[in-house]
């Protein structure tokens, strides 16, 4: 534990993305089967516990501290997991005993009650330094927030056997913790793993920056052109599993499983296929209609009800001083001339009152305020 500890903590600090890659290699390299695979795990995201939560951390450290001081602990430090390990009043008696390895922390955190669980994390919490205990407590709470995208602990452990990362992706869904079978391709002790997922994700085409002089050496005739869309990429997979039934999933770009978020999407996959693309919102939700709203942020929308001459627009327009309509300040704003362009075509809708996301509402006579604020706009 004491090793995974000292590896997050040099994680948190190293700004660099290669400087990441070395130490999280380097330790994989270093750190004997279980204990590395378990690693790897966290900082894949693969590991959750279905006891341990927030929750029952706070209610550790209420039990031993004010509560006021943890209160305003917490708020200055910002971190759960950091304001604890510093507040932890450590019992003096139990250093003598050896630091729980991280396969240990890892099995125990899996099979053991709810009742029991508490106690044994305060017994941990006890016999570990304020570096292990910050470690531990980002383990349990499974909320690492250490710059490592689960993509780059991939490439790192690719890394290993001097192999590109997209052969580790193509693997990954077949493949679970603490993954000695990997490490022993990598290391050139076993044969390639194999995987029979029915809907594996396959690492996608990227696009990549072209300077002036890379375009006038292109053949236009040589390449496809695709509409760039606001929306966020998505893979979605679809297969028939040993038994002929259909699995399905959503993938985001670096291959993170997204298929709860977008249910009514992953019903729709009906037949084997490997899609790559945006997701878009769609033309109606019920009797909302939707309507861009482009320029603040990407993606940004209003739902315009047509029946009750009602819109809602979010923060696109915010509803300050009451009773008007106006624009938040520039510098929070994603293309301010596109924004300014989309509020002038909301002006071609029929609607009587403005819902806004932040400011007052106004009930009646909304477009004509709206107006006012179009007027205000540079030519």
């Amino acid at each position: 534990m004491n090793r995974f500890a000292e590896l997050l903590d040099r994680l948190a600090y190293e700004p660099g993305r290669n400087a990441k890659l070395r130490l999280i290699t380097e330790y994989l390299r270093a750190t004997p089967d279980p204990e590395r695979g378990w690693a790897l795990a966290a900082l894949t995201g693969a590991l959750s516990f279905k006891h341990a939560k927030a929750g029952m951390i706070r209610g550790l450290i209420a039990e031993r501290t004010d509560p006021k001081l943890f209160a305003l602990s917490y708020d200055y430090v910002g971190d759960l997991s950091e304001t604890v390990a510093l507040m932890w009043p450590a019992d003096p008696t139990q250093k003598s005993r050896s630091a729980p390895t991280l396969s240990e922390v890892v099995q125990t955190l899996s099979t053991l009650g709810k009742a029991q669980l508490p106690a044994q994390i305060a017994r941990w919490l006890d016999g570990l330094d304020e570096t292990g205990r910050w470690a531990l407590l980002k383990l349990v709470t499974g909320a690492l927030r250490i710059g490592v995208s689960a993509r780059l602990a991939k490439t790192a452990v690719a890394a290993l056997g001097s192999r590109q990362s997209d052969e580790i992706e193509v693997l990954w869904p077949g493949l679970t913790p603490p993954y000695l079978d990997l490490f022993a391709w990598l290391e050139g002790r076993a044969e390639k793993p194999s995987t029979r997922d029915p809907a594996p994700f396959r690492p996608p085409m990227l696009a990549h920056a072209a300077e002036e002089p890379d375009l006038t050496a292109l053949n236009a005739q040589d390449y496809l052109a695709e509409w760039k869309w606001d929306g966020i990429r998505v893979q979605a997979s679809a297969g028939h599993d040993e038994h002929g039934d259909l699995v399905a999933r959503l993938y985001s770009r670096t291959g993170e499983e997204i298929s709860r978020s977008f249910p009514d999407l992953l019903a729709a996959l009906r037949l084997p296929c490997a899609i790559d693309g945006e997701l878009l919102i769609g033309e109606k939700i019920g009797p909302l209609v939707i309507e861009p709203a482009a320029g603040k942020s990407p993606g940004e929308v209003a739902l315009h009800w047509p029946e009750r001459r009602l819109l809602f627009i979010g923060d696109a327009v915010i509803g300050n001083p009451p009773g008007t309509c106006a624009l938040l300040r520039e510098k929070v704003m994603d293309d301010p001339a596109r924004l300014r362009q989309s509020v002038r075509n909301l002006l071609e809708l029929d609607f009587d009152t403005l819902l806004f996301g932040d400011g007052t509402p106004i009930l009646t006579g909304a477009r004509g305020r709206l107006a006012e604020l179009v007027k205000t706009f540079p030519e």
